[in-house]
């Protein structure tokens, strides 16, 4: 609760505090906290969205080179969702602008 600030911030009156606190322990195991305990509803609850698209020739429009000064930063980033499998694996050129 100390690093959520639940306690620190006057928002909430004490009670209300009390109660916030409560909640979030009492499904603290269905939150997730960073992107490794994040997690994915099953097909056969949620199937898939299908985007339509349509044959076309993309634009060609390369993406800024990353700043050097934040390269590490977004590489580790890049590895945490490749990670928690909010990012694949993909043989697919694409390129977005």
């Amino acid at each position: 609760m100390k690093d959520l600030g639940v306690f620190q911030n006057s928002f909430l009156w004490p009670e209300e505090q009390k109660l916030v606190a409560h909640i979030l322990s009492l499904n603290e195991l269905a939150l997730a906290w960073d992107e490794t305990e994040k997690g994915r509803f099953r097909n056969d609850y949620f199937p898939p969205v299908i985007i339509p698209t349509i044959e076309h020739t993309p634009w060609v429009h390369c993406q800024p080179p990353i700043p050097p000064g934040i390269r590490d930063e977004v590489i580790s980033l890049i590895k945490s969702k490749i990670a928690s499998g909010i990012y694949k694996p993909s043989n697919i050129v694409f390129l977005h602008g």
